[in-house]
């Protein structure tokens, strides 16, 4: 299938199914999710961070209660919606934007400490990838990190996903100036039997 309507379909799925989503997205708990990332926030609360593929608001709500500043990235219009709604009141800008350009992002012109893609990265094309690897380098202040999160697991029907292996970052990263800093595995958040997740941060590489 061509990327462009492999991305079209995947947004198409969720938004169609953006109630029986958010639903999902908020059985989970956020602390559970984010605990291989808070490691690599800006101390104190102090920062702005992207969530790229916000879904429902669930992590950038979670991010805003702790003083951070998020810009929340969503291209499925309902999702988009529902995601407004929970984060009413908090330090959270939405935008209908996409890989692997986010050209609405970047024309806020807005760095960000932290770039957050939870759930995201396997549905990125692989002809797509070295391009949306640029295109988060470029958003990120020169300490920033971009921090991953890879379902690995059996695909849901109607979502099917991108292979991923956690080595491609290592030969991804470096062509477009950026280094892996951390990678693990973590158990699934609802405890679903035959899924994990591959965690992957990345930062600026200073050394060339």
């Amino acid at each position: 299938m061509n990327p462009d309507d492999y991305i079209e379909d995947i947004i198409r799925h969720y938004n169609d199914r953006a109630d029986e989503r958010r639903d999902h997205f908020l059985k989970s708990d956020p602390a559970r999710i984010m605990a291989g990332v808070e490691k690599h926030l800006p101390s104190g609360g102090r920062g702005t961070i992207a969530d790229i593929g916000a879904g429902a608001g669930r992590d950038a709500a979670w991010l805003a209660a702790r003083g951070y500043r998020v810009f929340a990235v969503e291209p499925a219009p309902a999702l988009l919606q529902h995601g407004r709604s929970l984060t009413e009141g908090q330090n959270v800008t939405w935008l209908d934007d996409r890989l692997p350009a986010l050209p609405g992002l970047k024309a806020t012109g807005q760095k960000f400490d932290l770039v957050l893609l939870n759930a995201v990265w396997m549905f990125v094309p692989q002809e797509m990838r070295p391009v949306a690897l640029e295109t988060l380098k470029g958003l990120l202040l020169p300490h920033g990190k971009i921090c991953l999160s890879i379902r690995c697991g059996p695909p849901t029907p109607g979502r099917e996903y991108i292979d991923t292996k956690g080595d491609e970052f290592f030969r991804l990263a470096p062509a477009v100036g950026l280094a892996v800093l951390s990678q693990q595995t973590a158990p699934d958040s609802l405890d679903r039997p035959g899924y994990s997740w591959l965690e992957i941060c990345l930062e600026r590489d200073f050394s060339k």
